[in-house]
């Protein structure tokens, strides 16, 4: 037991993580209790987690005092000074609590019969938004090809197929067996890119790609590396000309970041910031500045002033008094940003009217909530007004991932269930629906023409769709 420091000597804390089974490395540091200081809540009513910081716990009794001087306090003091913040800048209802949202049953605990009225509900409101979702998939597949490709198929036909499409059960438990982990994401991110080079986002010399939910920065990695395979020697050699800047969003601290190797270039720069609190009109701002520094003397036309965007009356005052360069085209991208982040950047963007695309991998729909979302209006008019109507829509989500069972197997395993089946279906038709009302948002205020793709097999990842959307 080297790794143990301190504590009881030879005494090792119990905490195992349920995911991968992995035993906590650190020393019990009491003889009344069997786990370490970080895992002792588990044990021990004297232990409580910390507010700030949930990764550890601390004694009750010092629970105040440790508040005061806990690393996560002083670290978050920190971002706050950051130029790029403020606070809750994109987050679309801040003054919703959600702690007041009161569910008279949890979704998990409903009966059967509970059960199918909630799948009645949601396929009724399916069925009036399946038009515009069939429209968003782009492809040339049939509508039947589609609606696979979105996980939105009618049981009985899966039931009823005698040839499935899909490889046989052993051909693809093999493919994911030679799939690593970093085979899996170098596959993700390379797919990722490609789709931006079909769709144009990589022909235009003065793009500033907003990454966020970062990392290590390894999209922005991938994407740099194709950028650089397009250029000519002497391309590569001004940078001037060639005025592509990477923006890394990200909250915590990260090791092995991809953009160190970059510095030379110096048009990577990594923003530590909680996207919820991401001002984007810095941008705008820096290139202002840019512009200034080069032409002091040279007045902007008229003409070259950036329009407001099309948002709320009080969206544009953050951008009216910055002169930018109307060339300069802004594209956020991220791969599997989760739930409510990706509502946050979405809003992030609509509040810049220099947004051209934006590509995101979306997934863990369950974890968006009414605070975040950005089309709630949308899903009042579909019938879910009621609060814990709209928590229980974001969770039925995780149905679609969840669990042991598949679509692709129902063709040829008739021991599964009808009802986890068709609990799949709902969770990925709730997706869809969520997926939809981020579209309008896009294009009512960008003014974007919203896509859904599937960019790679599910054996490389079980959320396997893209939001795309481009300047129209």
């Amino acid at each position: 037991m080297e790794k143990l420091k301190g504590g009881i000597e030879g005494k090792q804390c119990e905490f195992t993580k349920y995911k991968n089974k992995v035993r906590c490395l650190f020393a019990v540091q009491s003889k009344n209790t069997k786990y370490c200081n970080f895992h002792a809540y588990l044990d021990s009513d004297e232990f409580v987690l910390c507010p700030v910081d949930p990764s550890h716990s601390v004694k009750k009794e010092k629970l105040e005092k440790h508040v005061k001087k806990c690393n996560k306090t002083k670290d978050n003091a920190k971002l706050e000074q950051s130029e790029w913040y403020k606070k809750d800048i994109n987050v679309v209802n801040p003054l919703f609590d959600l702690k007041s949202v009161e569910e008279p049953k949890r979704l998990k605990t409903f009966s059967q019969a509970e059960l199918d009225a909630w799948y009645i509900r949601i396929d009724e409101v399916w069925q009036t938004v399946k038009d515009q979702i069939i429209q968003m998939v782009d492809s040339d597949q049939t509508e039947e090809e589609k609606l696979a490709a979105l996980g939105v198929v009618d049981i009985e036909e899966i039931k009823e197929s005698q040839e499935p499409k899909e490889p046989k059960e052993e051909e693809k438990k093999q493919e994911k067996l030679e799939l690593t982990k970093t085979t899996k994401h170098t596959l993700q991110h390379n797919k990722i890119v490609d789709m931006m080079d079909n769709y144009g986002l990589l022909k235009h010399r003065d793009i500033k790609y907003l990454e966020y939910g970062a990392g290590r920065g390894l999209l922005s990695h991938y994407l740099h590396e194709r950028l650089d395979s397009k250029l000519s020697e002497e391309e590569k050699k001004n940078h001037e000309e060639n005025n592509f800047e990477f923006y890394l969003i990200e909250r915590e601290k990260i090791r092995y970041l991809a953009d160190r190797h970059y510095k030379e270039h110096n048009n990577h720069k990594r923003i530590r910031v909680d996207i919820s609190h991401f001002d984007i009109s810095h941008i705008h701002q820096e290139h202002s500045l840019k512009k200034s520094e080069k032409e002091p003397t040279k007045e902007l036309e008229a003409s070259e002033e950036v329009k407001e965007p099309n948002t709320e009356p009080d969206d544009g005052k953050l951008f009216s008094k910055y002169l930018v360069d109307p060339n300069i085209k802004i594209v956020g991208i991220a791969k599997h940003l989760c739930g409510g982040a990706t509502d946050l950047a979405i809003h992030s963007l609509t509040q810049s009217p220099l947004t051209y695309g934006v590509i995101i991998a979306t997934c863990c729909h369950q974890r968006c909530d009414e605070r975040t979302y950005v089309n709630i209006d949308y899903l009042n008019e579909l019938g879910f007004k009621k609060d814990y109507e709209k928590s229980w829509l974001f969770k039925t989500t995780s149905w679609a991932v969840s669990g042991a069972y598949r679509i692709d197997k129902a063709a040829e395993d008739d021991s599964i269930s009808k009802n986890s089946l068709r609990k799949t279906v709902t969770g990925y038709k709730a997706k869809r629906i969520l997926e939809l009302g981020r579209a309008m948002i896009l294009k009512k205020k960008c003014n974007l023409k919203v896509s859904l793709k599937q960019y790679c097999s599910k054996i490389e990842s079980p959320e396997n769709m893209l939001l795309i959307g481009i300047r129209e």
